[in-house]
């Protein structure tokens, strides 16, 4: 629990470091370390709390059928006169769900990307709030998110000859508070 909390409060307080650093404000190093505050740090565990839960859901409702189709595929081939035509068919239908979830997973799981900027910039006055925010700001814009992120498979593939990864993930990390930032202005 103690490695999650410094995992969360590591990466709410470098996106509220970029963050500001894209918005032209002054700002130091320790603003990574801001979330570790007391007062700062139950918000923080509340968001990641409310954060995860709305993932957890997206999972649940995005792999549902992909599940149900699997535990009848099991059950169908735990019966003796299990046809194979018609198993080899439950199994390319498990497969096909499967596809189709992960493919929901990653398009609803973006509307969630706004709203680690928000909480970092604390311009809400509540949870809904943020992540309805972060819903109304993505929506129309989650290609240009994408294109963002694919485009720094490059960058990222560079970091094995070239480039050390530190270099590339904080390009990385300023580049997406600076597209966060303008969605924010919005």
């Amino acid at each position: 629990m103690i490695i999650i909390f410094l995992l969360c409060a590591f990466r709410s307080g470098t996106d509220r470091y970029y963050l500001k650093k894209v918005r032209g404000e002054k700002v130091r190093g320790k603003e990574i370390l801001f979330y570790f505050k007391p007062r700062n740090s139950l918000r923080l565990i509340a968001f990641y709390l409310n954060f995860w839960l709305r993932k957890l859901i997206l999972l649940l409702l995005c792999f549902a059928p992909f599940v149900l189709v699997s535990v009848y595929l099991v059950f169908y081939l735990e019966n003796s006169d299990a046809s194979a035509k018609v198993s080899l068919i439950v199994f390319f239908s498990a497969i096909v769900f499967a596809v189709n979830g992960i493919y929901f997973f990653i398009r609803l799981n973006s509307f969630l990307f706004l709203s680690r900027y928000y909480f970092a910039s604390d311009k809400y006055v509540s949870f809904r709030q943020l992540f309805n925010y972060s819903y109304l700001h993505l929506e129309g814009k989650r290609r240009m998110l994408l294109r963002k992120k694919i485009g720094f498979i490059g960058w990222f593939a560079s970091c094995v000859f070239v480039f050390p990864v530190a270099f590339v993930r904080s390009y990385y990390m300023e580049a997406l508070a600076d597209f966060a930032s303008d969605l924010i202005e919005d």
